[in-house]
């Protein structure tokens, strides 16, 4: 059950700006090669974004979790790449 048109429009702006800072700090992890962090995000994305009502980008979190665990850094490239093109388009048709 989604719960998401019961979350004010105020919280989902929040929410996409708070994946907007982490888009941009996935890319300084891929330099840094800091794993851990992009596992984070990847878990947290994958969790919480259908509660949002962002249901595009829960499949992207479960493939940087899962490219962050294993360490591949192509994959990892490609899914923060589409991470940051969907909260784009969701930031300019659904804000």
């Amino acid at each position: 059950m989604s719960f998401s048109n019961q979350i004010p429009h105020e919280m989902k702006v929040v929410y996409i700006q708070r994946r907007l800072s982490d888009f941009a700090e996935c890319n300084r992890a891929i330099e840094t090669g800091d794993f851990s962090f992009l596992e984070k995000v990847g878990h947290q994305v994958k969790g919480n974004a259908q509660s949002f009502g962002f249901d595009a980008l829960s499949p992207i979190g479960i493939a940087l979790e899962t490219a962050a665990k294993e360490r591949n850094i192509e994959n990892i490239k490609k899914a923060v790449h589409d991470f940051g093109t969907a909260v784009a388009n969701i930031q300019k048709t659904e804000l």
